[in-house]
């Protein structure tokens, strides 16, 4: 039957007619059918209808194509709408969709395409996202700085907004761009030049004394920063003929004269004219005036004054010089009241100009002074420091005024749970308070609490309460409480076995104790020592606790006690070359090496971890037909070679087998040799089988055999000639 036909293609023949081919499949076999038709259509369409009603409903297979799994070729423009075609892609295919995911384009900013059975596929809105002020699909020019160097340009960078991000350099993000101007130069003193500067400039700011600064100078224009022709930045040159530094930090220029002196300051009974000299500088050396040629100058500080004193040791005197030098040749030491003035109000009278305002009534007598030899004096007024408070204590000290001290002991009011304190800025006519203190109020016992009522009927100022919470042991099953017994309150303590929840085992007792609380011991005990008893929710479990902590003993609990077998397969250490054995006093495993010694002195004794003892002969002659060995014949062994026989090895008894020495092997081609030195035999071949072959010939008692080239039998005398008989045998 026909299975699939399709009209597949149109094309032009080589003498201008139009070929149309059909592919039929015929039972799996494929029939080409060719027709033509002329330009101007001979080859009746109806024809052309007639091969196609033939094959109603059925599709054309393009020749020499692959085919999806619907039998359809697997290109685009054969009416089968295939996987990846859309009305976009191959809309001859595809004309009509069948479902939203064939309209489905993959591309994501269109929105999202749905199938419409009768119109096709539909787009949807547009959905993408936009970059800033650009749409989806817009593209602006960007920059990679905001500025570039003086003489170059800008170099634009375009980007596309794509879906949100930007396409292109992800570093261009400037919107503009701009050269920079030209840059200024630096000088030598730190300042700058505009840009196209020119002058004159020098390499450095002085040269050599003697040497000329124009021979130096160029012209040089800033050009962005940078000088040219050259890079000298000195504006000023001047000759450095050497100014002359002086070790107290002044500087003497160079042609300059200055008056120095040996001593910043001298005695008052000396002159700073006798310390100075005249120094010239002359291209950076000193030059004393009138001094030897060479000399060098000794003064040294640039300034000399009349201040030196011999101090006096008295704090409020004023040293000076003597003005009258040549009358009195040194210094005056004047007392001077006003350095003794010590601020204190309580000490007297210093300056009434900046004494203040009297702190206390006091009469106004005593003042401070200057003592030549003792310094300052003062007079103290303690009585001037009086504030009329019973519990301070008043003193008057120079400098400081008056200092008032509280006098704890200066009050008491009897009761002992109070404190004795002296505070004055409480206001109290003495000075007095006394707060309670209810720590001094301890002496009724662990549980009780003290408090200082300040009564002077009470003993001690203080009453008592009981207070249960300070008996609390922490033990849920007691009743706690405070209660006094003999003028003190203790602590009793009750178990209530109420308080304890049982525990549903049978086995258990429950009950509180005033030390551990709730608790549900066992009564589970089956008499050996060596068990550990417990209560189950089964019942009584009792639970070997024999181990004796030697991991190569055996632990068996027994009505006896506990007993521990050794075991000495449990300390095998696996290495054969030791003796394993438990020692359960020792505490353990001892895995003593064994001795392979086998004393013979023909052996070499080792031990192999695996094998044990290996004790190996050293016996060896060389010879490979003996077997070598060592044994104990002697003091010490000795060694024994044994020949190997040959027996036979060929299976033929007409050779003789012989060991060879070198290799060891049999060697059967030495042929046997069959005589047996018997006159009355005669050896006639040998068999393989059998062996040698022989002839025996029998003499009488007369006769004797004689080995002749043939045996024979002769007389027994010689002398008497006699017939003898002679018979093989």
């Amino acid at each position: 039957m026909v299975r699939k036909i399709k009209k597949c293609r149109l094309k032009l023949s080589s003498n201008g007619q139009n070929m149309i081919e059909y592919v039929i499949v015929l039972a799996g076999i494929i029939v080409v059918l060719i027709a033509i038709t002329r330009p101007e259509g001979i080859f009746s369409r109806k024809i052309e209808e007639s091969l196609d009603l033939a094959v109603d409903g059925t599709k054309c297979a393009a020749l020499k194509v692959c085919y999806d799994p619907n039998g359809c070729p697997t290109v685009c423009g054969n009416d089968c709408c295939e996987a990846g075609e859309t009305i976009t892609n191959c809309p001859a295919d595809c004309s009509i969709c069948t479902s939203d995911a064939e309209c489905n384009d993959g591309i994501f900013c269109n929105g999202v395409e749905t199938c419409d059975p009768e119109l096709g596929c539909q787009v949807g809105d547009p959905a993408c996202a936009t970059c800033g002020d650009l749409d989806h699909g817009e593209s602006d020019v960007f920059y990679e700085s905001a500025t570039v160097p003086f003489g170059e340009e800008c170099e634009e960078v375009v980007r596309t907004c794509d879906n949100g991000e930007l396409t292109g350099s992800p570093t261009a993000t400037y919107e503009s761009c701009a050269p920079l101007g030209p840059a200024p130069c630096s000088l030598a003193d730190g300042t700058t030049a505009p840009h196209l500067t020119v002058g004159t400039f020098y390499p450095s700011a002085t040269v050599p004394c003697g040497t000329s600064c124009a021979s130096t100078a160029v012209q040089q224009q800033c050009v962005d920063g940078d000088w040219t022709p050259t890079q000298y930045t000195a504006r000023t040159c001047s000759e450095d003929c050497g100014n002359c530094p002086m070790p107290d930090g002044t500087v003497i220029l160079n042609g300059d004269k200055k008056t120095y002196y040996q001593r910043p300051a001298v005695e008052c009974w000396n002159q700073c004219f006798s310390e100075q000299q005249v120094i010239t500088c002359v291209d950076g050396d000193l030059v004393v005036e009138g001094g030897a040629p060479g000399e060098e100058p000794t003064a040294t500080f640039e300034t000399c004054i009349r201040t030196v004193c011999a101090n006096d040791n008295v704090s409020c005197t004023d040293t000076e010089c003597d003005p009258n030098l040549f009358t009195n040749m040194g210094c005056i030491h004047i007392p001077n009241d006003a350095l003794c003035n010590d601020g204190a109000a309580c000490t007297g009278i210093e300056d009434a100009s900046t004494l203040p305002e009297p702190r206390y009534n006091r009469a106004e007598d005593g003042e401070d002074w200057c003592d030549v030899s003792l310094g300052c004096r003062f007079l103290t007024h303690d009585e001037w420091c009086d504030d009329g408070i019973m519990c301070t204590s008043e003193r008057c000290y120079p400098y400081t005024d008056c200092r008032i001290t509280v006098v704890h002991s200066r009050c008491e009011d009897n009761i002992y749970c109070t404190l004795n304190r002296c505070d004055p800025a409480r206001g109290t006519e003495d000075g007095c308070f006394y707060p309670p203190d209810n720590r001094r109020c301890l002496g009724m016992g662990p549980c009780a609490r003290g408090t200082c009522v300040p009564d002077p009927a009470t003993e001690d100022g203080c009453i008592y309460e009981p207070v249960d919470l300070r008996c609390n042991d922490g033990i849920s099953c007691t009743v706690d409480t405070c209660v006094l017994e003999e003028d003190l309150y203790v602590c009793s303590r009750v178990a209530d076995d109420a308080l304890c929840t049982p525990d549903t085992l049978d086995c258990t007792i429950d009950m509180c104790d005033a030390t551990r609380g709730c608790v549900h011991d066992s009564t589970c005990d089956d008499g050996l020592a060596c068990t550990i008893d417990a209560c189950t929710a089964a019942g009584c479990v009792a639970t070997a606790n024999c181990d004796d902590g030697i991991a190569c003993t055996t632990d068996i609990c027994r009505s006896t006690g506990c007993e521990h077998q050794p075991n000495n397969a449990l300390c095998d250490d696996g290495d054969g070359c030791t003796t394993d054995t438990c020692n359960p006093i020792g505490g353990g495993c001892i895995n003593t090496p064994i001795n392979c010694d086998d004393g013979l002195s023909c052996t070499t004794d080792t031990c192999d971890a695996v094998l044990g003892c290996q004790n190996i002969s050293t016996c060896n002659d060389g010879n490979l037909c003996t077997l070598d060995s060592c044994r104990p014949l002697g003091v010490g062994g000795r060694c024994v070679y044994l020949p190997i026989a040959c027996l036979n090895v060929d299976n033929n008894l007409c050779t003789v087998e012989v060991c060879n020495p070198a290799t060891g092997a049999c060697d059967s081609s030495v042929p046997l040799d069959c005589s047996d030195s018997d006159p009355c035999t005669r050896t006639y071949g040998c068999d393989p089988v059998s062996g040698c072959e022989t002839m025996r010939i029998g003499c009488s008692p007369d006769c004797h055999c004689v080995d002749a080239p043939m045996p024979y039998c002769a007389p027994n005398d010689p002398r008497i000639p006699t017939i003898c008989e002679q018979q093989i045998i």
